[in-house]
Order: structure tokens, then sequence, then C-alpha cells
């Protein structure tokens, strides 16, 4: 049998491409995905789930704050717009005016049907690779939030909440999920 080597898109490729694109991409190992238009129910709960957030950011001011489509750069070969992004003051300098350059304290991705094995699988062991402390999955049609915490070896889940979330990263700040779903 005789091997091909594939093709792998490069993040330069990835500019190139998405440039003039009215499309969503994301580059995974190389490889470069369209990203589906999220559905109404995803973006009800992103834009509650992102207005609780940012209003505890800015009466806080503890960093920043940014909703999809934001590129976070995790390497030559890997891309990906995240639904929310959250950068501590202490981590301002992974900011660049068309992407994230680094490790951001907290992802999150809120699952649609079309995303699961990306968002919970792929997504997830690259979030890891790059060291971001901490992962939410929201699930809007279970109306649960699982909260992540990386360690030495990948993401351990810290908790399910059904009910009310709170995270070490906003201390203080008690959601009720009632609130965004």
């Amino acid at each position: 049998m005789i091997k091909t080597k594939t093709l792998a898109f490069t993040y330069n490729d990835y500019l190139a491409y998405t440039e003039h694109s009215d499309k969503r991409y994301e580059l995974v190992e190389g490889e470069l995905n369209m990203v589906p238009s999220p559905s109404f129910q995803h973006q009800k709960v992103l834009g509650r789930l992102f207005t609780i957030l940012n209003n505890y950011v800015l009466k806080n001011n503890i960093g920043e704050l940014v909703i999809a489509p934001i590129d976070l750069y995790i390497d030559d070969i890997s891309t990906l717009q995240p639904d929310i992004v959250f950068i501590s003051k202490e981590k301002s300098y992974i900011i660049e005016n068309n992407r994230i350059n680094g490790s951001p304290d907290l992802v999150i991705e809120i699952i649609s049907p079309s995303t699961v094995i990306r968002d919970r699988d792929i997504k997830k062991k690259l979030y890891a690779r790059a060291e971001i402390m901490e992962y939410w999955i929201v699930e809007p049609d279970k109306k649960e939030v699982e909260v992540y915490n990386l360690s030495e070896e990948g993401y351990v889940l810290s908790g399910i909440h059904k009910n009310r979330l709170s995270s070490e990263i906003f201390a203080g700040l008690i959601i009720n999920l009632s609130e965004i779903f």
C-alpha cells in the first residue's frame, strides 16, 4: 500500500483562504473546517451568558471578555473560534488586533447538534494542549454547564451545574442558570 502525505494548512493559508469569505472557518490540526451557523437557541444562550459575565468583568475590571467570531491561535496548524473567551488583565499581552495569541484563562463552547464531537473531543484536547486553565461546555438542551479544570493529564470535570454556577475565575459571581436557559 502506498501512503500519501496529507497536505496540512497553516495559519497563513487559513488567513488567505478566509480573508474574503463570508463564512466562518476553524483550522484544526492542519484541516480547514467550515463552522455552521448557530441555531437561535445557541445564540440566545450565548447572548445571555455573555451579558452576565461581561457585566461582572467590566464592574470588577478584571480583564476582557469577547464573543465569537474571534481567532484563538493555538499553533501554526490550529486556530479556533470559541463562543466566549475570557482573558485576565495579567494575560492581556496575548490580545492582538486580529487574534488571541496565547492561552486565555477560560473558553466557553455552547453545544449544538452539529458541534458535539468537535466541542467535546477535538476542541477539548486542543484547549488542554494550549494550557487554557478552564473550559466550560454549555448544553442548552440539557440546561446544564460542565466545568473542566486543567490538570497534568488534561481536563478534569470539576462539576456539572444545573441550577447555579460559580468559578474561581469570577470570584463571588453566582450565575442562576435559569437566567441563561
